[in-house]
């Protein structure tokens, strides 16, 4: 199932499978489609999708929930055609019934924002250029500096200690 800005869609995927083979996660990625899971996923969203959600979610204050309403509404406005998961189940008489209910990505959707976003924000704050990476941040690494609070060799002069007093 790929999540794109125009609906939900069923896609049949075929994995490379060759001597040099990668996993199927960075197949996705490399496709630019955003894995619900990492093994093995069944669910993905077009980049595309999430940069849009990223965006009017920040602008626009619209909720998870509505959003992915509309991409359900889009996929099928009348709601009688919307992906549907198949459950078995077996009762004493050893005969099988077969239930299907209607099948919501809304928690892998949410799983890939909270995944996109958390990305995003290493990325901005260039902890995939430091060594060991998103591993080594710790509390209160990704807060920006204040400009107001005074830091020797940043927003201090070389010779602020030899300041007079009145001026310090």
């Amino acid at each position: 199932m790929v999540l794109h800005t125009n609906g939900l869609h069923y896609v049949a995927v075929d994995f490379c499978g060759c001597d040099n083979q990668i996993s199927n996660r960075q197949q996705l990625l490399r496709s630019k489609w955003f894995p619900a899971t990492v093994h093995q996923p069944q669910t993905c969203a077009s980049f595309c999708l999430l940069e849009t959600f990223h965006v009017i979610t920040l602008a626009g204050k619209l909720s998870t929930h509505e959003y992915y309403k509309a991409m359900e509404y889009l996929t099928d406005n009348t709601e009688l055609n919307l992906p549907k998961v198949g459950i078995v189940i077996s009762d004493q008489s050893s005969s099988l019934i077969f239930l299907f209910f209607p099948q919501t990505r809304y928690k892998s959707f949410m799983r890939m924002i909270h995944m996109f976003r958390h990305l995003k924000l290493m990325k901005h704050a260039g902890r995939g250029n430091i060594q060991g990476g998103l591993v080594t941040t710790g509390a209160g690494d990704l807060a920006p500096g204040c400009p107001a609070c005074p830091i020797p060799g940043v927003n201090l002069p070389a010779n602020w200690k030899d300041v007079d007093s009145k001026w310090q």
